[in-house]
């Protein structure tokens, strides 16, 4: 769930950190800790990669369908039906998803989403990883040219507000939570 190293980002006015870079900063920790609970995976052999996608399944799709992105960013691609094909095509069973507990509204929304989003980011770089014969639609899902920028940018002018701000850092932090946890689930 690899996410940019770019340079902090200003907000409109000009003061302080973006959100975007608060994000980066202080998920850091939690980003770090899904890295290395699904780094345990072998993505290389049939059996890890199967397990590796079945605890991304006991989120994403749930996620997905709690945050439904595609109302909100033009042009948006759901992964949950590729990473339930890849699954099927692999023979394994689909779990039970099971989405996060993050507050309501949508500051809390945008941080769950940058979470979900950046992990597109990741699944890319993981692609390469998966030897051609098993089915990687789901990493192989990238997000089109511009599109992170642009949900990046959404972000930053979505939530200015301190307390905003602070919903979104904790919404962010609980997806990184469950994604852990689903990982370490998965063993």
């Amino acid at each position: 769930m690899s996410q940019s190293t770019e340079q902090p980002l200003l907000p409109a006015g000009g003061s302080g950190p973006s959100l975007v870079s608060r994000l980066r900063e202080e998920t850091r920790p939690g980003h770090a800790r899904v890295d290395a609970a699904f780094s345990r995976f072998d993505l290389t052999r049939r059996g890890g990669y199967a397990a590796f996608l079945t605890a991304q399944a006991r989120v994403l799709p749930a996620l997905e369908a709690l945050l439904r992105p595609g109302e909100t960013i033009p042009g948006w691609h759901g992964r949950a039906a590729l990473l339930l094909q890849d699954l099927g095509q692999l023979g394994a069973a689909v779990p039970i998803a099971h989405a996060p507990d993050i507050q309501p509204g949508h500051a809390a929304w945008w941080g769950a989403l940058y979470v979900m989003e950046g992990s597109r980011l990741g699944g890319a770089m993981l692609a390469r990883r998966v030897p051609s014969h098993l089915p990687y639609a789901f990493l192989g899902a990238s997000h089109p040219p511009g599109a992170w920028r642009g949900i990046l940018a959404r972000i930053d002018q979505a939530c200015l507000s301190p307390s905003e701000q602070s919903a979104s850092i904790e919404s962010a932090q609980a997806v990184f939570d469950a994604f852990e946890q689903a990982a370490y689930d998965q063993a």
